[in-house]
């Protein structure tokens, strides 16, 4: 992290999912799976700004 952007970058995020998961929400994928998705689908492709 480039040290003029350490004080205005959220570098760590979290949510509180229970109410999600009380609604009877069952998520399709993975965190690990979904991140691999996007890496593999948009950032590893020839234009990933496309």
């Amino acid at each position: 992290m480039p040290e003029n952007l350490k004080q205005t970058y959220q570098n760590y995020t979290e949510s509180n999912q229970k109410k999600l998961q009380e609604t009877g929400f069952k998520s399709r994928f993975s965190l690990e799976e979904g991140i691999r998705d996007y890496v593999q689908s948009y950032l590893d492709t020839q234009d990933p700004y496309a």
